[in-house]
């Protein structure tokens, strides 16, 4: 029965975003749970900010994602002299050096992104035409609120899903992993099967597909 359960009424979604995760073909709890991820990213060789910032100017890898964690240095409101767009930069820190991180049209960003706040954020790394200084650009990023935090949009293989406009990637990952923490799939294997073919169970086998575990082959 709780799996049959419509998803408005799961923690944190509610009527407006129930409707956005119909048009995705998701109705209940257990349609969200078999809504598999298309692809996966690998976020999760965290690097010291010097040594990112070393490699690039040997490499200039343009396409790769990169994840780093450290401190905000500081934070501000740009707003460019021409077509008055606003940018918000953040400059984070590790011990190691610095990168600036910009997000276009967030200015709301401000408000999270507190002076000595450690965030992790996982984005590509560009030369800036006009100062001709790294940053990484409109990255992810998550608010570490403690050493204990579990992440799951950095930091880690991260799962990415078909979305539509106004259903982030962030939302449907939290409302997943919502889900699969207080929601278990039911066995449809014999045991016997499960014994002779070394399988593993299903509820093992949903988490791993949704979240697969550090060192998992993101191939």
């Amino acid at each position: 029965m709780e799996l049959q359960k419509e998803i408005q009424f799961i923690k944190g979604v509610g009527p407006g975003r129930a409707k956005l995760f119909n048009k995705l073909g998701v109705y209940t709890v257990e349609d969200l749970l078999n809504y598999i991820p298309f692809r996966y990213e690998d976020r999760g060789n965290m690097r010291p900010i010097k040594e990112l910032l070393r490699d690039w100017y040997a490499h200039q890898d343009y396409t790769a994602c990169q994840t780093v964690m450290g401190k905000v240095v500081s934070s501000r409101v740009i707003i460019t002299p021409r077509q008055r767009r606003k940018i918000f930069e953040a400059t984070v820190g590790d011990g190691s050096g610095y990168i600036n991180a910009k997000w276009f049209n967030q200015p709301y960003l401000q408000n999270l992104f507190k002076k000595d706040i450690t965030v992790v954020i996982s984005g590509q790394v560009k030369l800036d035409s006009y100062n001709h200084e790294l940053y990484m650009d409109g990255p992810e990023y998550e608010i570490i609120d403690s050493e204990d935090d579990d992440l799951i949009n950095t930091g880690r293989i991260v799962p990415v899903y078909h979305v539509t406009n106004g259903l982030s990637q962030k939302a449907l990952r939290k409302t997943v992993k919502g889900v699969l923490e207080t929601h278990v799939l039911p066995e449809i294997l014999p045991d016997d099967i499960i014994k002779k073919y070394h399988l593993p169970l299903c509820n093992e086998a949903i988490n791993y597909i949704h979240f697969p575990p550090k060192g998992a082959d993101i191939d």
